[in-house]
């Protein structure tokens, strides 16, 4: 990230009540989390990656993986 990027995130965060904050980062990390699963759920139905394939191109754990694909199939 570009030092005037920053600059500008942290003028911005820093007019941002406390709470406010607290309440978008946690929103963010949901909406993360969410899309996350969406990636792998779609990389699982659309492909014929391996579950290791899958965790190195998504940023979630290999048992997590595992526990998705186990959930697609029923």
């Amino acid at each position: 990230m570009s030092e005037s990027l920053q600059a500008q995130l942290d003028e911005l965060l820093s007019s941002i009540p406390a709470r406010w904050h607290a309440a978008y980062i946690e929103g963010f990390w949901q909406g993360y989390q969410q899309a996350g699963r969406r990636i792998t759920c779609n990389l699982i139905r659309q492909t014929s990656f391996n579950d290791e394939m899958i965790e190195d191109l998504v940023d979630i754990d290999i048992e997590q993986v595992r526990k998705l694909r186990k959930e697609l199939q029923r």
